[in-house]
């Protein structure tokens, strides 16, 4: 591995709020094959789909370590002159929206509705577009676990207030077109499937209960201390990372 990307991959692993050794560990190297996968591609376009509600913060609103992350990527990404479109939900929108437009190169922002069907018409215009996307990274999205809900760290249930953006990386009934990246840090978020459920359920509380296997399909998963940070490759498998970076109202 270069040895500038072992450097990152290890500031990003540090422990920020949990013990997450065990995760950086199983996801070590990933980072250099996702930069690699989009390097690599003629006429890349990246999406970047975030947004983790808290509706019990106040005021209600998303995590910042997401938001934080994407926009740092989607600017390297856009400096590098490939084009980036971030994606969020409308709970989500007014924060990605503030954040997006305070990045020093425009990229694009597609908002959906909460709803299944909003996000089906989405794929559809990511897929069919003028430039369509080419790799899809979920940083800081939660994705359902195995009872089909999303939820937050303390098992509440997020249905409600969530789009179901998952279904861009993992749809049984659609062939992926893209290669899927996932950015976690706390076993609930879309990706995190491809980690060992015995890793979530030892080294984060309620673990057997958030870890969620869907999305397991990804290219790329990884884990940091602070969401925005690391890729890790497994072929057919989604790319989590994790950690406990800082947040909005805690997960």
């Amino acid at each position: 591995m270069n040895e500038s990307v072992a450097r990152i991959e290890a500031i990003i692993g540090r422990k920020v709020k949990r013990d997450i050794d065990q995760m950086t560990e199983w996801a070590k190297g990933n980072l250099a094959r996702a930069a690699e996968a989009i390097m690599n591609t003629p006429n890349a376009h990246v999406g970047i789909v975030t947004g983790f509600y808290i509706q019990h913060a106040e005021p209600p609103s998303p995590e910042t370590d997401g938001l934080g992350g994407m926009a740092h990527l989607a600017a390297g990404l856009a400096n590098a002159g490939i084009p980036v479109t971030v994606i969020t939900d409308t709970p989500c929108a007014k924060a990605v929206w503030a954040v997006v437009d305070a990045l020093p190169m425009p990229v694009n922002l597609e908002v959906v509705s909460t709803t299944e069907s909003s996000v089906l018409r989405l794929r559809q215009y990511l897929e069919t577009g003028d430039r369509p996307i080419t790799h899809l990274i979920a940083i800081e999205r939660v994705s359902p676990a195995s009872d089909g809900k999303p939820h937050r760290e303390h098992g509440w249930d997020m249905s409600r207030e969530t789009a179901p953006l998952h279904l861009l990386f993992d749809d049984p009934a659609a062939k992926r077109r893209w290669y899927t990246i996932g950015i976690g840090d706390g076993g609930n978020e879309i990706g995190m499937g491809s980690l060992p459920k015995e890793i979530i359920e030892s080294g984060i509380p309620n673990g057997g209960r958030l870890w969620a296997p869907c999305c397991n399909g990804l290219h790329e998963a990884g884990v940091a201390g602070c969401s925005p940070a690391l890729f890790q490759s497994r072929h057919g498998s989604p790319v989590p990372f994790g950690g406990g970076g800082n947040r909005a109202g805690g997960r």
